[in-house]
């Protein structure tokens, strides 16, 4: 497991020689705050408007677009994306947030108990 804080270059070097990555991170999708999106990022590329905004200079959604295109992205990329609700510099956790924090964290556990059943490759976790 490796826990980085979001910053995109330091992503696609923690994964470069993984073979699945889970993914964690606040998006703005414009949907209901702690809305918890699940998407297949080795499938399908991730929607523009998680680009768009991120607490990061150059966020998670970015970094996996990047490493894309640059051919750099592992066979299996998983992220969990988190509506949130206030993106102003040090804002808080919200309460509706707060309350799927665990179900997301649930739901990574399930995801890595898998992947350890499919492969003998490491799993990496990044929770910003």
């Amino acid at each position: 497991m490796v826990v980085q804080a979001g910053e995109a270059l330091a992503l696609i070097n923690a994964w470069v020689e993984a073979e699945r990555v889970i993914l964690i991170d606040a998006v703005a999708a414009r949907g209901t705050p702690g809305k918890i999106y699940r998407i297949d990022a080795s499938k399908i590329p991730l929607p523009a408007h998680f680009l768009a905004c991120s607490t990061h200079d150059f966020g998670v959604a970015a970094a996996v677009e990047l490493a894309r295109t640059i051919g750099l992205l592992p066979p299996h990329v998983i992220l969990y994306g988190i509506e949130g609700q206030d993106f102003a510099p040090g804002a808080g956790l919200s309460s509706p947030i707060a309350r799927v924090v665990h179900t997301v964290a649930a739901r990574v556990n399930q995801e890595v108990r898998l992947a350890r059943k499919q492969s003998s490759g490491s799993v990496q976790v990044d929770a910003s």
